[in-house]
């Protein structure tokens, strides 16, 4: 999944074929971008490292859990998530600075603890320490679109996606890239990649509720509001929940990403 690594990390995977048989079954739960999955995920992982406390890989994706469960609202201390997150991460970055997922785990952590400049500076290393791992280069993508570098972030995210076309994770990423597609105003090309994460994740209400902004722009409503009613058949409650929703720093950015509901009387503008 993460590609060919061009420069030998300094440590190599763990020798214990325990840590190894509790990684590889946490990695199942991890690609299930789920609270119940991150939680499996979470307990397999610490497993490992309390099997081989050097085990860098196990440490750098327990991490990355930690600040998913920030992400998918999985924590009721997100504070002490993201710290969790950092302890994690530094600590898989202590053991190998020359492993991508590493640095790209603390990426992942400094995003969700807001500091957008120094997580795209960490997927930029991933990314060069490893040019053939696709979700590096898709993070590095979604953080210069963070940033308001969006035209970059789209070249780079499209490109990406053809570097492993079978990534696990390629339907979140879509998401990203329509939602930065959405930014733009490029509604019709927004919700052709939203559709196509909806093919990947049909019962996702995060992927169903980016499509849905797409239709709503388009003016699509019946098809937009269907989708909602879905996300709230799957998950109650997550559309007035959305309301608190800032997807990017710049507020006026955040805003234009749901005009469209607004517009048609689907969500508050």
């Amino acid at each position: 999944m993460e590609g060919f690594e061009p420069k030998l990390s300094r440590r190599k995977r763990t020798q214990d074929l325990n840590a190894w048989d509790f990684y590889v079954r946490a990695l199942e739960y991890f690609y299930e971008e789920t609270c119940d999955g991150n939680a499996k995920a979470r307990e397999h992982f610490l497993q490992a490292v309390r099997l081989d406390p050097g085990y860098c890989e196990a440490w750098a994706r327990l991490g990355w859990i930690h600040a998913r469960d920030v992400q998918l609202a999985c924590t009721a201390d997100p504070r002490e998530s993201i710290r969790q997150g950092f302890l994690a991460a530094r600590q898989a970055v202590a053991l190998d600075s020359d492993s991508a997922v590493a640095h790209l785990s603390l990426s992942t952590v400094h995003v969700w603890a807001g500091e957008m400049e120094i997580a795209l500076a960490e997927a930029q290393t991933a990314l060069r320490l490893n040019p053939n791992y696709a979700h590096a280069a898709l993070a590095v993508g979604n953080r210069l679109d963070l940033l308001g570098q969006t035209q970059e972030g789209v070249a780079q995210m499209v490109k990406a996606l053809k570097l492993n076309p079978r990534d696990p994770t390629r339907w979140l990423y879509m998401g990203y890239l329509s939602r930065a597609l959405l930014s733009l105003g490029d509604y019709s090309a927004a919700a052709e990649w939203s559709q196509e994460a909806v093919s990947l994740r049909p019962n996702d209400p995060n992927i169903l509720y980016r499509h849905a902004l797409c239709l709503a722009h388009l003016d699509r409503r019946a098809e937009a509001a269907a989708l909602l009613d879905r996300c709230d058949e799957l998950s109650p409650g997550y559309v007035a929940n959305k309301a608190q929703w800032h997807a990017y720093p710049d507020a006026e950015r955040s805003a234009h990403l749901v005009a469209g509901l607004g517009r048609h009387g689907l969500a508050q503008p």
